[in-house]
């Protein structure tokens, strides 16, 4: 069975997902030197979502204001940590600190008429926030589709 998908909407792309950025060996709960990085907002319903992804899993952002997945990876450890906004993304992301480490991250711009299509979702529906791929859906075919 594939592991599990999630989707998630944002708002921009800091460049720590758009190339692998170094990891410091402090932090602890991970194995990679580097990876791609995301990360979501503090907020009670993110930080139970952020619990229960696992490495393996994998997780497609979607842009709010480009209307489009703009890539998609398999996270390979989660943190909270307030690390990454100090270094790489300043005060305005202050609240991201549960943080997304992806071994493999693919750009790539799908429209969602084409994960809807997949997933068997209706043409008009997009995520709200970090959402769980259903069981029932063709999670396979959409890691597929992005060419992971």
């Amino acid at each position: 069975m594939l592991e599990d998908v999630f989707l998630d909407t944002i708002e921009g792309c800091p460049e720590t997902i758009k190339n692998r950025v170094p990891i410091p060996s402090e932090l602890a709960g991970h194995s990679q030197s580097e990876a791609y990085v995301w990360a979501g907002n503090m907020s009670d319903t993110n930080r139970k979502i952020h619990s229960s992804i696992e490495s393996g899993d994998y997780i497609f952002l979607y842009s709010v204001g480009e209307g489009d997945y703009l890539g998609g990876g398999e996270v390979v450890a989660t943190l909270e940590t307030d690390w990454f906004v100090d270094r790489y993304w300043g005060s305005k992301c202050s609240e991201r600190q549960l943080v997304y480490l992806f071994g493999t991250f693919k750009q790539e711009s799908i429209s969602v008429k084409d994960v809807n299509n997949i997933l068997g979702y209706s043409e008009i529906y997009h995520p709200h926030g970090l959402q769980r791929v259903g069981e029932s859906r063709d999670r396979k075919a959409l890691v597929d589709r992005f060419g992971l």
